[in-house]
């Protein structure tokens, strides 16, 4: 099982099956392991035991500096803030090292607490997807949020106020 995965975790991220099996986690470490430069993903690690509990990544990089940010983490480790410092971490490199102007994420109605980790790093809600993914038979909204790279020192500047520099 992957970090305590649940069906409530599958739920809430658009990418991650229930029950997660073997070529899943193959087809991850293939989408992880592939440079075609516009993809990046990164391992969240527990600070203490350096455990991986959780990744994050810049995805869909085009040809208009745009990028998306997708993310999970490990049942055991909501609401600890970890979320909330990689997605600051991201930010920064996407618009640091990439020179990427615009960055925007996506989370289903129901997870209001990805939304708020989203705000938190300075993202703005900018819509509802009406019925954007198919999950188990169910068509679902998403909640679109972004920043612009000219931006960039709201978050980079909250980042730092909470002492994460």
């Amino acid at each position: 099982m992957l970090l305590n995965q649940t069906e409530d975790f599958s739920k809430n991220t658009s990418n991650i099956a229930y029950p997660y099996e073997k070529h899943h986690a193959e087809f991850f470490y293939e989408i992880a392991n592939n440079n075609d430069n516009n993809n990046y993903i990164f391992a969240i690690r527990e600070k203490e035991t350096r455990l991986m509990i959780g990744a994050m990544g810049v995805h869909n990089v085009d040809a208009h500096n745009k990028g998306e940010i997708g993310y999970w983490i490990g049942l055991d480790y909501w609401n600890k803030g970890y979320a909330k410092e990689a997605l600051a971490r991201v930010i920064s490199f996407a618009f640091n090292d990439l020179k990427l102007n615009k960055l925007y994420a996506s989370h289903f109605s129901h997870n209001l607490a990805s939304g708020k980790v989203m705000e938190s790093c300075g993202m703005q809600f900018e819509g509802i997807l009406k019925q954007e993914i198919l999950k188990q038979g169910i068509y679902l909204d998403l909640c679109r949020y972004s920043i612009l790279n000219s931006n960039k020192s709201l978050i980079l500047q909250k980042f730092v106020l909470l002492g994460n520099e």
